[in-house]
């Protein structure tokens, strides 16, 4: 089964001088660390067994648990093989416009295989040692926490059992796949969210920063960008689902600038020509600015600009678009206060990472759409994802073994973005959930979402109105953002699908 991996691989490649697809090498590298393990077991026990010290008891669970391994990689290989035959031509993805029933048969036997040996002694043995050794802490974490959680214990309780799950990696193993089957949004939002507790580890690790502040965006109406044709564009203030406030972004800069530092500030320095856009992950129902403030600090002091980073409203409070609005809005805020940011306007790139990099996505291809005139320089999604449908993919069937996001996690996080309740959490199989949904277009859609949702007779009533203006020059040049129509977050008309 490897050499027909092996064969099928290149097919996939990227280029020549780019022999990587991450699906099928993948595969074939995790099946040569599997059988590299094995061996240097094996080695161990032969070199050892001899010694008084020699733990056989050790050796034999750890031989067992890697054979484990290599009985699910059996199990699930003519699974990938069967899936690849049945793609088109040279392509990693199924037709996205099709019938999906095909798949979910092969979705629900991956399902059927037992992850847990993953999970335990196993856990992150595909990655390199330094990383492994991370993601051990992360598992005992998110065993000791869940329990926790589960039974409603304290900070004593949550000591206790991480003691018991470092001790027993079998154990540990069947509570992260108990978790990832059966936690709702409410659970990942807690355990994400413990990030928040080291929020002052960058003062202490991390460059100073002369001004590291979360402000608002004052309520100042729609916000006019200029379009490429010399119209205008209207880009209104986020009000889905919860309502007007303001929107906080978070500034950092290693040095003060004019307009952006108080009055009277010693050694201002001249406004930059670079600035760092960026929208944190999460899931998108976790994390803020702040927690990602390690990196942030770095940025901006090697680039010596200033980053600033938009504390978008977390779902499922707060479900789409609401952040894809406030993060619109940010940027045209920044786009027409550039000196309040301390940047001359000049270039800007615009970062995201997981979820973070989808909205910053979604604010481009809505840039696009709109034909504004000012779009960043440069984009850099980080781990963003594309393909939220639950089709054989790459990701999909790789995060059967993944230690740190398990699929089941992600389209939890998923429902809570898109406002599905009835997709929050349970031991229901993840083919049976996603089959519950119903149609994209049938989606509850929020009342009052001026920029986001507008139905087909407002479309209408929208297009005869600028007919009938069309004398006046001011709005024959000024678009409504609220004109252009964007489906639901499943819908191939917002997320971008590559």
């Amino acid at each position: 089964m490897v050499t027909q991996l092996q064969d099928i691989a290149p097919s996939y490649d990227y280029d020549e001088n780019t022999p990587g697809n991450g699906y099928f090498r993948s595969l074939v590298c995790i099946c040569d660390t599997t059988v590299l393990h094995l061996i240097s077991l094996q080695k161990s026990v032969s070199e050892q067994r001899g010694s008084f010290v020699f733990r056989l008891a050790h050796y034999c669970k750890e031989l067992e648990a890697f054979a484990n391994v290599v009985h699910f990689l059996i199990d699930s290989l003519p699974v990938c093989i069967e899936n690849q035959a049945s793609m088109p031509s040279r392509s990693l993805f199924p037709p996205l416009d099709g019938n999906y029933d095909k798949y979910h048969g092969m979705l629900r036997a991956l399902e059927q295989l037992d992850p847990t040996c993953f999970y335990g002694r196993p856990l992150g043995f595909q990655f390199s040692p330094s990383v492994n050794r991370i993601f051990r802490v992360i598992g005992i974490v998110l065993a000791s926490y869940s329990l926790s959680w589960e039974k409603g214990h304290g900070p004593i309780g949550s000591i206790i059992n991480t003691g018991r799950f470092f001790l027993s990696p079998e154990q540990r193993a069947s509570r992260i796949v108990k978790v990832t089957k059966e936690a709702d949004i409410d659970f990942c939002k807690g355990f994400w969210n413990l990030a928040e507790l080291s929020n002052n580890m960058p003062k202490w690790f991390s460059p100073n920063m002369a001004i590291n502040e979360l402000r608002e965006i004052n309520w100042v109406g729609p916000i006019t960008l200029e379009t490429t044709q010399g119209g205008k564009v209207k880009i209104p203030e986020p009000t889905a689902h919860t309502g007007p406030r303001p929107v906080q972004i978070r500034i950092l800069s290693p040095v003060h600038r004019p307009h952006m530092s108080p009055t009277g500030s010693s050694n201002q320095q001249p406004a930059s020509p670079y600035i760092v856009f960026h929208c944190h992950g999460g899931g998108y129902v976790a994390t803020s600015s702040k927690s990602h403030e390690t990196y942030l600090r770095m940025w901006a002091k090697l680039l010596n600009c200033t980053v600033v980073s938009v504390e978008y409203s977390l779902a499922p409070e707060n479900p789409f678009p609401r952040p894809t609005e406030e993060v619109m809005f940010a940027y045209a805020w920044v786009i027409n206060n550039p000196h309040l940011v301390g940047w001359t306007g000049e270039k800007m790139c615009m970062v995201g990472d997981s979820a973070g990099g989808n909205l910053i996505m979604s604010v481009n291809l809505r840039l696009i759409e709109l034909d504004v005139k000012k779009k960043p320089d440069g984009i850099v999604p980080v781990y963003t994802p594309f393909l939220f449908q639950y089709l054989p993919s790459p990701s999909r069937l790789l995060s059967v073994m993944d230690p740190l996001l398990h699929m089941g996690v992600v389209l939890r996080c998923v429902a809570g973005m898109s406002d599905r309740k009835f997709f929050s959490g349970g031991s229901q199989s993840i083919v049976s959930l996603v089959q519950n949904v119903k149609d994209p277009n049938e989606q509850t859609h929020p009342t009052e979402a001026g920029s986001f949702f507008v139905d087909k007779e407002k479309q209408e009533r929208n297009i005869e109105e600028e007919v009938e203006e069309e004398g006046s020059e001011e709005d024959e040049d000024t678009r409504s953002v609220s004109s252009v129509h964007v489906g639901n977050p499943f819908n191939t008309d917002y997320f971008p699908i590559t």
